[in-house]
């Protein structure tokens, strides 16, 4: 009875370790906001509004991106509130692009395409501000790209 309780404790006491050694590791993932881009559409739809970002796991252990949520502001005029919660995994000591479709109210767009065209501005300013969630750790995403 007793080395069934000890091997109890031995199993608990691995997965917390475990799952603390992923934690960490999280902490060390950085994750860029890379650029803004357009999908073709298909028929008579409108075009897919995309977000890329850039994941570096500099770590030793294959790590889990399990959601993306921010704000996508173009020329400081918010276009879309992004929310991504379709899993990615990101390979250990390696690099990877990221993109994620976005769903952008009709309206916002097209204001936001009104604004550019009449801005005549030849540098787009894009900001993401939000969080990536990858297992439990919160890792913020404050990135600036100029597009042109």
């Amino acid at each position: 009875m007793m080395k069934n309780k000890s091997l109890i404790y031995l199993g608990i006491g691995a997965v917390v370790l475990y799952l603390l050694s992923k934690k960490s590791a999280a902490k060390n993932l950085r994750i860029y906001f890379q650029t803004i881009g357009m999908k073709k559409p298909s028929g008579f739809n409108f075009p897919t509004i995309t977000a890329t970002f850039r994941i570096v796991n500099p770590t030793s252990s294959t790590l889990t991106i399990d959601s993306i949520a921010g704000d996508l502001m173009v020329n400081n005029k918010l276009l879309s509130t992004l929310s991504n919660t379709e899993t990615f995994t990101v390979p250990a000591k390696s690099e990877s692009l990221y993109t994620v479709n976005i769903k952008t109210p009709i309206f916002n767009a097209l204001v936001t395409v009104v604004q550019l065209l009449k801005a005549k501005t030849k540098n787009i300013k894009v900001d993401f501000v939000g969080t990536a969630n990858s297992g439990g750790f919160l890792l913020p995403i404050n990135e600036t790209v100029f597009v042109s």
